[in-house]
């Protein structure tokens, strides 16, 4: 990896307030609760766990897309098929259902 890796706050998103947290929270249990009624298969989270109150910055996301890549790269090597993926972005951070 070559460049600026984050800003010099390091931030990109705005603080997390308590009630963002909890609302991030609740949608990856219902997108988690529909895949798993859809497919019925088990369900990978990937998420980062981060102190302070901003959530989302680039060392975050880079972390996370670090491990949702060699997540994928050893489901397509060895298997079993990723049939759905979902990635989303808020104020608590990055987040996927695989």
């Amino acid at each position: 990896m070559t460049g600026r890796v984050f800003d010099s706050d390091g931030s990109i998103g705005s603080p997390a307030s308590f009630d963002s947290i909890l609302l991030s929270r609740e949608s990856r249990v219902t997108r988690q609760y529909n895949l798993l009624k859809r497919y019925n298969l088990p369900i990978i989270s990937v998420t980062t766990v981060s102190p302070g109150p901003i959530k989302l910055t680039e060392i975050y996301k880079n972390v996370f897309y670090v491990a949702l890549r060699e997540i994928n790269a050893r489901f397509n090597r060895d298997g079993p098929q990723v049939v759905s993926q979902s990635i989303s972005y808020s104020a608590s951070g990055p987040e996927a259902s695989t």
